[in-house]
C-alpha cells in the first residue's frame, strides 16, 4: 500500500512523507476498496457506530495539528465504541497500541492539540 500512498524523488528514492487521508484512500483503492470514501469532516458517533456494526471495519482518522501552522498531523484508527458511556477505542499505528477515549474529547483532543480534520470509511 505504501507504493501508493508514498512519493519518489528524481532519483526514485522513496522519501518519509505522512499521508494525507485522500492520498490514504488511494491507497485502499489499489486494493479494490474503491468504495471507500474519504471526507474532510468528522463522522458523528452514530456513523462510528454503523461503521463498526455494519461493516466491521475500522474508520482512518486523520487528526490535525492546531498548534502548528504546516498543516501537520496524525493518523489513527478508530476501532470500536461503547454506547453507554461514548468511548471510542483507537489504534495508533505509531505503537501498535489501543486507547480509550470519550467521543467528544477524540473529535477535539485539546491535550494533544489536534481535532478530527479528515476521515476515511466505507473501508470493507
Amino acid at each position: 500500500m505504501i507504493t501508493y500512498v508514498q512519493y519518489r524523488n528524481a532519483c526514485g528514492v522513496t522519501y518519509d512523507r505522512t499521508a494525507t487521508i485522500f492520498e490514504i484512500r488511494r491507497g485502499f483503492i489499489a486494493y479494490n476498496q474503491s468504495h471507500s470514501t474519504a471526507i474532510t469532516g468528522y463522522l458523528t458517533f452514530n456513523q462510528i457506530m454503523q461503521q463498526i456494526d455494519g461493516y466491521s471495519a475500522a474508520v482512518v482518522v486523520g487528526w490535525k495539528d492546531t498548534s502548528s501552522t504546516n498543516n501537520t498531523g496524525h493518523v489513527v484508527a478508530l476501532k470500536g465504541y461503547n454506547s453507554s458511556n461514548n468511548m471510542v477505542y483507537y489504534m495508533d499505528p505509531a505503537v501498535g497500541t489501543t486507547y480509550i477515549l470519550n467521543y467528544n474529547t477524540f473529535v477535539n483532543y485539546s491535550a494533544y492539540s489536534f481535532e478530527w480534520y479528515q476521515t476515511v470509511y466505507n473501508i470493507y
